[in-house]
């Protein structure tokens, strides 16, 4: 029984990406989650010094996705209590290098009066070889005066070739 050859002739090169996550191995920036709290200290009629926590952040970021060699990831950024307005969230897609992380993609958001912010970035990877990559989310809060970074639990090692 004959079995026919693919459509690109016999010797057709195949250009599948092949990728798998591997547990975030940097310990450069906390992964998946962090809470930003902001504490006040307020001296209590009794002498005493009470920490009262005015509001707090928390900054999550995601794996990559990828569809081929198109990558995507999302970050978000959940605030509570009073002060912490206006908020804002910054995503970027980083590539693992000899000498750190280098960007090749970044979204950033505004600032917004709004507790609940979500953003999502894209890189196409193609013609690159075979790297880790990891999404970085910054949360801000109030115009930038405090701020927190993590990255994503897991990096994607991918052949973009």
């Amino acid at each position: 029984m004959a079995v026919a050859a693919p459509s690109g002739g016999a010797d057709a090169p195949t250009h599948a990406s092949v990728a798998t996550h591997v547990p975030a191995w940097d310990n450069d920036l906390p992964t998946r989650e962090a809470p930003v709290p902001h504490t006040s200290t307020n001296t209590s009629g009794s002498g005493g010094v009470d920490t009262l926590a005015d509001w707090i952040c928390t900054v999550y970021a995601s794996d990559i996705d990828h569809n081929g060699t198109y990558l995507s990831g999302n970050g978000w950024q959940s605030c509570s209590g009073s002060g912490y307005t206006p908020p804002k969230v910054d995503v970027k897609i980083q590539r693992s290098r000899w000498y750190g992380w280098e960007t090749k993609s970044s979204a950033s958001g505004n600032w917004e009066y709004d507790p609940w912010q979500e953003l999502w970035d894209y890189y196409e990877c193609a013609g690159t070889g075979t790297h880790d990559f990891r999404v970085v989310t910054t949360g801000y809060a109030q115009f930038g005066a405090y701020s927190q970074s993590v990255q994503s639990l897991n990096y994607l090692r991918i052949n973009c070739d």
